[in-house]
Order: C-alpha cells, then sequence, then structure tokens
C-alpha cells in the first residue's frame, strides 16, 4: 500500500522537529511535502 502524503504550510522550526520525528519513526522522506505559505 502506498503511504498517504503529509503536507505542511510552512516548513519552520515546529515543521523541521515534527518531520525529523516523523522519519525517525519510519516515515517515507518522499511521503512528506512542505510548501511556502507565500506561494
Amino acid at each position: 500500500m502506498k503511504p498517504n502524503t503529509l503536507a505542511f504550510i510552512g516548513g519552520g522550526n515546529m515543521a523541521a522537529a515534527i518531520i525529523g520525528g516523523l522519519i525517525k519513526s519510519g516515515r517515507v522522506p518522499g511521503s512528506i511535502l512542505v510548501v511556502d505559505p507565500g506561494e
């Protein structure tokens, strides 16, 4: 089964901490998307 994509609006300190934890827990990095809120 293909994992769902998880998106973050903004890549600040909070997003970086959450994403780091997700990757350490086994989340596939390619299933995480970070977008700039200004675009």
